[in-house]
């Protein structure tokens, strides 16, 4: 009995020490992935078309995390961002700006999954390498958590059917 007492507040304890870890807002591209500038163009502007309807551009800030400063997919988000109207700063002092980080993973030869943390919410969305475009495109609707006080209406993005 002592065990299952000792096993479950051990457990609670990881779990809230994973939910309120920083690496939430650091990004992560899995190497296996290869993110050239079709893919990151492709992300970034399939975020920020999803995005737009809880984050209005010119009334929002995003914080990135600048460890990756140098990384060719924070300078095309970066981009992106700013030529959709959305400002971007680096100071983490900024208390008012929204942390946004992203996530890039491997799920097999031809496809991959995104995770955008944008403030307390989670973005998730598969996308399909389309060899004509040699980018990644969406291949599922995104899957949202914690955005259920703000407006929502899935976007006229086409997705990839293979």
């Amino acid at each position: 009995m002592r065990s299952i007492y000792f096993t479950a507040i051990f457990s609670f304890l990881f779990l809230f020490g994973c939910a309120n870890s920083s690496s939430h807002f650091q990004s992560v591209i899995n190497s296996k992935v290869d993110v050239n500038e079709n893919t990151t163009v492709v992300l970034a502007t399939d975020f920020i078309s999803f995005i737009n309807k809880y984050y209005p551009p010119a009334k929002t800030t995003f914080l990135i995390d600048p460890i990756q400063k140098s990384s060719n997919f924070l300078k095309n988000m970066d981009n992106e961002l700013r030529k959709s109207g959305y400002a971007v700063t680096f100071n983490k002092e900024d208390t008012v700006a929204i942390p946004l980080a992203w996530k890039v993973d491997f799920v097999t030869q031809n496809v991959i999954i995104v995770l955008f943390n944008v403030g307390e919410s989670t973005l998730t969305r598969q996308y399909a390498f389309d060899a004509e475009s040699k980018a990644y495109l969406p291949k599922t609707n995104y899957t949202i958590r914690d955005m259920t006080n703000k407006y929502y209406d899935e976007p006229d993005i086409p997705i990839l059917e293979k």
